[in-house]
């Protein structure tokens, strides 16, 4: 069964399992791209859903403040705050288990909620990773991102490529995602794909090395809209079931 309803300006879609255990995924997406991006990007939540209801797992997947069928405005630090209320709901409905997924930039989002699900649930806590954005660009190469997203997507318009470039680096220091990786690596499997043009494997595999302990590292034939659903949903599976 599907409902949705809105946590402040988010909208939150709930697709529930049929039996009683009190078990939870919430999905943190990337940030939408062009219109056949979005589309990947909504077919994978409602790919998952199937199977993970059919395991006992509530899904929760919330669109960001400003997208479609949400309210007020689009800002990169305000997603990482709805997150965290996002979170804190699902706390306080009782589950037993929860997992945080993040893929591409929702894994910034993710990052920054999972402390407060360990501090309430303790090793019932789960993180898992797809593709995950761990570094933003500094220097030069923010403004070049800032500005290329503003021309390309729509839901930026409000936003100067300053307000951009700023969230961008509020982020990148108050909110730095990977001590907060480090400090939950044991809990964290990441899904990495290994074509992935954005997110290549070889960074992740770098930035976690120094890691101990680290991630469990699950390395995907795919691409960063990760299309080759049986086995992201086979891994997934795995994953929530240790």
């Amino acid at each position: 069964m599907r409902r949705s309803f809105f946590i402040g300006d988010v909208y939150l879609d709930h697709f529930q399992a049929q039996d009683g255990i009190k078990k939870a995924v919430v999905y943190f997406q990337g940030i939408p791209g062009p219109a056949h991006v979005q589309k990947a990007v909504n077919s994978l939540r409602d790919d998952l859903a199937k199977p993970l209801t059919e395991h006992g797992f509530d899904l929760f997947a919330p669109r960001y403040a400003g997208l479609p069928e949400s309210k007020g405005h689009f800002e990169f630090v305000k997603i990482l705050y709805d997150g965290a209320s996002v979170t804190q709901f699902l706390i306080s409905e009782g589950y037993e288990k929860i997992c945080i997924l993040g893929r591409s930039f929702g894994a910034l989002v993710a990052l920054a909620s999972f402390s407060q699900l360990q501090d309430a649930l303790g090793e019932d806590a789960q993180l898992i990773l797809m593709s995950p954005v761990l570094q933003l660009p500094l220097g030069r190469n923010k403004s070049d991102l800032a500005k290329n997203w503003k021309a390309t997507l729509p839901f930026l318009e409000h936003l100067s490529e300053d307000d951009i470039v700023r969230d961008l680096e509020i982020i990148a220091t108050e909110w730095n995602p990977l001590p907060r990786l480090e400090r939950a690596a044991a809990v964290t499997t990441i899904l990495q794909a290994k074509n992935d043009s954005i997110v290549s494997a070889e960074s992740i595999a770098k930035l976690i090395a120094p890691f101990d302990p680290r991630p469990n590292l699950i390395i995907l034939d795919d691409d960063h809209d990760f299309l080759k659903r049986q086995f992201v949903i086979k891994e997934l599976l795995n994953a929530l079931n240790k």
